[in-house]
Order: C-alpha cells, then structure tokens, then sequence
C-alpha cells in the first residue's frame, strides 16, 4: 500500500516539474531569386504556410508572417521546441507531380545572399533530375 502512494507522489512531483512555453516566431519579408538556379520553378510551385508569395522585380517576395510555438520543458532540459523559423515545412517549392521539397525559414535564410540595394537570397539547384 505504502509502495502505491509513494509511486502515486513521485509521478504527480515529476508531473509538476514539467513547464510548458510558448513563443512567437519572427516576421520575415524576403527576396528569393529561385530562377539563377531552378529556371522551370513558377510561382504555382511555391506554397507557404503562414505568408504570402508575389514577385517583385524578377525576384519572389516572399513574406512569412509570424506563427505561435512553444515547447515543454523538465527540469530546465527542453524536451519539445516548436518553432515557426525552424520548422521545415513553411515553405514548399513542387518539383513534379511526386516531390516537393519543405524549407524552413531559417535554412533560407542561411542560403548565399546577393546584396545590391535588397538583400536577396539565391536558391540553390533544388529540382535535381
């Protein structure tokens, strides 16, 4: 009996030391020149969650509006982090009928930049046959 109440206190104290957060990503408008590199990609073949796409200049301007997350904590240890700048899957670029490609946006953001007036991120060769 005893071992049963013990166990019953152990697991409401772990319980209780689970902390849970939330977050708020950032907002992003950006410049992505996909045609250096991929010149068969559309604006049809981009799809984002959370954001707009349009063109701007021969570039697409892409605008990713800020998401919620947040994750759970034990201990001070994370142990989930949702985050809407890390999540692979903000951004889809459809390659065929059967693949297409997910993107977070801080892999885009880490993609070769060309600064004139804009910063504009150049896509790397993403519909490799």
């Amino acid at each position: 009996m005893y071992r049963i109440i013990i166990l019953i206190l152990v697991v409401f104290s772990f319980n209780s030391c689970v902390t849970r957060y939330t977050s708020k990503s950032d907002h992003h408008n950006i410049l992505i020149d996909f045609q250096s590199n991929n010149r068969d990609i559309e604006i049809s073949d981009i799809s984002i969650v959370s954001g707009k796409v349009s063109t701007q200049n021969g570039y697409y301007a892409v605008e990713f509006e800020g998401v919620r997350g947040g994750g759970k904590r034990i201990l001070g240890h994370t142990i989930k982090d949702v985050n809407g700048d890390t999540y692979r899957g903000r951004l889809a670029v459809k390659c065929s009928v059967l693949k297409s490609i997910d993107f977070s946006v801080e892999e885009i953001l880490n993609w070769k930049q060309n600064i004139n007036n804009d910063t504009i991120y150049i896509a790397p060769n993403l519909c490799k046959e």
